[in-house]
C-alpha cells in the first residue's frame, strides 16, 4: 500500500468551524473527506487503497470521490472514515491551473477563468465552505 504523508493540524482550530468547511492546505498531497460530512456522489474504489499518516495516527483509504465546493470542483477526493476535518489540496489545484495567494491580508484561491474566492481564517488557518466560495464568486470575479 502507498503512504501519503500529512502535516499535523492543533485539535484546537479545527472545532472552531463546521465540519464541511475545508481546510486549505498547502503541505496536503491530496484531497480529503470526512465520510458523512458532505454531500458527495457515490465513492469508487481505488485500485489498491493507502495509508495517510496523520496526527492521530495512521487511516486506510479505499474509496475516492468527486466534490463540487460551490462552483469549484475537487476531483478524486480520498474518502476517509475517521478524519478529523477536510482537507483542499492547494498542490492538486495549481496542478489544475488553480494559484493560491497568501500574505498578511488573507489567502485566496484564483480558477483559471480568474475568479477570486476569498479564504475565511480562522485560528489562524484557512478555510473555504459553499458559501464562501458562492459569496466570494460574486463579489470577487475579475471581469
Amino acid at each position: 500500500m502507498a503512504r501519503i504523508p500529512t502535516h499535523a493540524v492543533a485539535n484546537y482550530t479545527l472545532t472552531a468551524v463546521p465540519p464541511e468547511w475545508l481546510l486549505v492546505d498547502s503541505g496536503a498531497c491530496e484531497h480529503i473527506i470526512a465520510e458523512g460530512t458532505l454531500n458527495t456522489p457515490k465513492p469508487e474504489y481505488l485500485t489498491r487503497p493507502v495509508i495517510l499518516d496523520t496526527a492521530n495516527g495512521s487511516i486506510q483509504v479505499d474509496r475516492c470521490t468527486d466534490h463540487l465546493l460551490g462552483d469549484i470542483p475537487l476531483d478524486k477526493c480520498l474518502l476517509t472514515p475517521n478524519s478529523t476535518c477536510n482537507l483542499m489540496s492547494v498542490r492538486k489545484m495549481v496542478a489544475k491551473g488553480w494559484e493560491y495567494h497568501q500574505d498578511k491580508n488573507g489567502a485566496t484561491l484564483v480558477s483559471p477563468q480568474n475568479k477570486k474566492y476569498k479564504c475565511r481564517e480562522v485560528g489562524g488557518l484557512y478555510y473555504l465552505d459553499e458559501t464562501a466560495a458562492t459569496w466570494t464568486a460574486k463579489a470577487y470575479v475579475s471581469n
